[in-house]
């Protein structure tokens, strides 16, 4: 097995990892009726794992930055945006 190889199953592991991790952070919103019972809480995981590394991707190709403060805004504004949309 090549070294690219694993290293892709390597990241195929990971990304269900996090996904699962933000999963269970859903799941806990809809148990204290933060989230809408009709909410998946699947999707939206999905869905906030794609639109964060979205961000950060664009970010990183796109703009010339300099300080941990500027990834912190645009991450912030993403949530924010994302739960707006949510709630």
């Amino acid at each position: 097995m090549s070294g690219f190889f694993r290293l892709k199953e390597f990241g195929a592991v990971a990304l269900k990892y996090e996904i699962n991790f933000l999963e269970k952070f859903f799941i806990a919103l809809k148990k204290h009726k933060k989230l809408a019972k009709e909410q998946d809480t699947a999707l939206l995981a999905e869905c906030l794992h794609l639109l964060v590394e979205g961000a950060g991707t664009i970010k990183y190709f796109t703009e010339n930055v300099v300080n941990e403060q500027e990834w912190i805004d645009m991450y912030y504004e993403n949530l924010k945006d994302f739960f707006k949309i949510i709630k």
